[in-house]
């Protein structure tokens, strides 16, 4: 026989609640109790787990995230289906390094480093990447011309290219009647340089103002063959084309 004692006992009501109540009685078969308990908890795991003292799936297996059992759970980086330049593959959980994209503010891009806009095509992706840099403008390299990308979202002037010249001739010349002798019409047409152009030429006459652009000539021989040379100038900067044309006369 034992005293009156205080004992909590578990027990199911309609709806799947868990209650708390203290039974007491003279006596009891203790053995009885705690099987009664444990054959209660076991009767149905999923809804009891929470009541035992290392519940199945309390401890994260390796590879998971719980951030309720585990503080030193992270994101996975990148996120599962990000590449390098997608829209989510930086974010605040996982902030992009140097040269990495697509970030939305600084806070997705690690200490030291600013998300630059819109230069995304630098790294061949979509011309509206943003783009986590530590950003120290890039200057004029030697070769390079015209406006470049600064690689942190602004503008260096290069200075002009040179100009490009192409020359063209009519495909047969025209024979100047009771003679060997040929005539050729030739058109020189520039592009680049700083858009103003002057065009000399070897070999043929010009039939078109100096400035004109496309530019005109006509190339008259009786040789077998002929090389008609055009220069052209822009800013100071020059480019030459040459063709050769053939008697047809002969």
């Amino acid at each position: 026989m034992h005293k009156c004692t205080s004992k909590r006992v578990l027990a199911r009501i309609a709806l799947p609640l868990l209650v708390s109540s203290y039974a007491c009685s003279a006596e009891y078969d203790e053995e009885s109790l705690d099987g009664d308990l444990e054959a209660l908890l076991e009767s149905d795991e999923e809804e009891f787990d929470a009541l035992r003292d290392d519940p199945p799936g309390a401890v994260p297996q390796p590879g998971t995230t719980d951030d309720l059992t585990d503080s030193s759970a992270t994101e996975a980086c990148p996120p599962p289906g990000q590449v390098l330049g997608g829209w989510g593959f930086c974010s605040e959980a996982c902030p992009c390094g140097n040269n990495q994209g697509d970030c939305d503010s600084e806070d997705e891009c690690l200490p030291g480093l600013e998300c630059v806009e819109d230069i995304g095509a630098n790294y061949g992706w979509a011309w509206n990447v943003d783009v986590c840099k530590g950003c120290s403008p890039a200057s004029r390299l030697p070769g390079q011309c015209g406006n470049k990308s600064d690689g942190c979202g602004g503008i260096i002037n290069c200075g002009p290219c040179p100009p490009t010249v192409n020359l063209t001739s009519d495909p047969f010349g025209a024979c100047d009647a009771g003679s060997n002798a040929v005539e050729y019409f030739m058109t020189a047409t520039a592009s680049g340089g700083d858009g103003s152009y002057s065009f000399s030429w070897s070999g043929a006459i010009p039939s078109s103002a100096p400035w004109q652009n496309p530019n005109l000539a006509n190339a008259y021989f009786s040789s077998p063959s002929h090389t008609v040379t055009v220069t052209v100038n822009s800013g100071g900067l020059t480019d030459t084309d040459s063709i050769t044309v053939f008697n047809n006369c002969l």
